[in-house]
This record gives C-alpha cells, structure tokens and sequence, in this order.
C-alpha cells in the first residue's frame, strides 16, 4: 500500500477528530506550563526578596576572613541576578501566544474560525456565514494550520522555561557554595 492509498483511507472527518486531539493535546501542555511557570515564579520571587531583605544578615556571617566575605557577595549577587533572568524566562512562558497564521505573525485578515482573534475581528454576520459554510476540507486546513502555530508556540513556551529553570540550576549551584563556605569558615578555619 503506498503513501496515496493510505491517504485515501482515512476519510475528512477522521483527520479533523485526529487533529483536534493534537490541538487538545498541546493545549493540556500550554496549560501545564502556565502552571509551572507560576511555581517558579514564586520560588523566585522568595529567592529575589530574601537575597534583598536578607542581605545585611547573611552576608554578616561571612565577615572574617577576607575572601569569605570577597566571596559571599559574588554568589549573592549571582543568586540574585540568576532568580532574576529565570523570571525574564518564565515571563515569556506566560506570555500569550497569539500568532493566527503559520508565518508567526498576528494576520489582520485571517478568517480562521478556530483563533479567537481571527474570529473577534469579523463581524458576526460574517461569523456566522462562515461558521455554518464551511466545507470539511476548509476546516481540516484551518486545524492543520492552527495546530502547526500551536505547536510552534508551545516549542517556544518550552525553550522559555527550560532556560528559566536552568537559571535556576545556576542560582542552586551558587547557593551550595555558599552554604559550603560557611561551612568551612565554621568547621575548618576556626
């Protein structure tokens, strides 16, 4: 059986059912960022506030010697500005996505009946001629369409919170060494 008769088997209405699981599909995972994304938010925004509210008692505790102190200031400001860029990140994961067609660009003129920004431009005459005139193979194109431009949105709402959440990884790091040269300025110097 080749590429064509398999095409053929599977009728209209099969390919939109099947394409609109994808679309609910991504739509799960666009929610699951946002849920997410508002984690790490919060996660940062204590980060951030204890650096800044806390700053004066932290770093008195790495007072003698010298370096201890050189250094705890370095990660501060590292935990701090890593917490920071995380947020940066996870802000464009909450970002809307709101391109409409598949050039990533918001389309003045698209007639997809599936974008709520598409559909908010018509007018609701037109809306409703074109809702109850659409032919299946102008619908399965409008969700082959809108599920490539979702796809494309949550590959971007991903990158976004895996660079956040790697900031995060740096903002770990820097608080470890901090705990770890406390601990040697306590256990090993004294």
């Amino acid at each position: 059986m080749n590429n064509n008769e398999n095409q053929q088997s599977i009728n209209s209405k099969e390919r939109i059912e099947v394409i609109f699981k994808k679309i609910l599909r991504y739509d799960f995972y666009i929610n699951s960022t946002n849920t997410k994304a508002s984690i790490i938010i919060a996660w940062n925004g204590t980060v951030v506030g204890t650096t800044l509210l806390k700053y004066n008692s932290i770093i008195s505790m790495y007072r003698i010697p010298e370096w201890a102190y050189f250094v705890s200031n370095i990660l501060l400001l590292v935990i701090a500005l890593s917490s920071l860029i995380s947020i940066a990140f996870i802000f464009q994961v909450i970002n809307p996505f709101l391109a409409s067609n598949h050039t990533q660009k918001t389309d003045k003129n698209s007639k997809s009946l599936l974008f709520f920004g598409s559909i908010v431009k018509m007018r609701f005459d037109d809306y409703m001629k074109r809702e109850s005139s659409i032919s299946n193979e102008e619908l399965l194109s409008d969700l082959i369409e809108q599920s490539y431009i979702l796809a494309n949105g949550l590959n971007i709402k991903m990158l976004n919170m895996r660079r956040g959440i790697k900031a995060i990884y740096c903002s770990l790091i820097s608080l470890l060494i901090l705990v770890l040269v406390k601990g040697v300025i306590t256990y090993v110097l004294v």
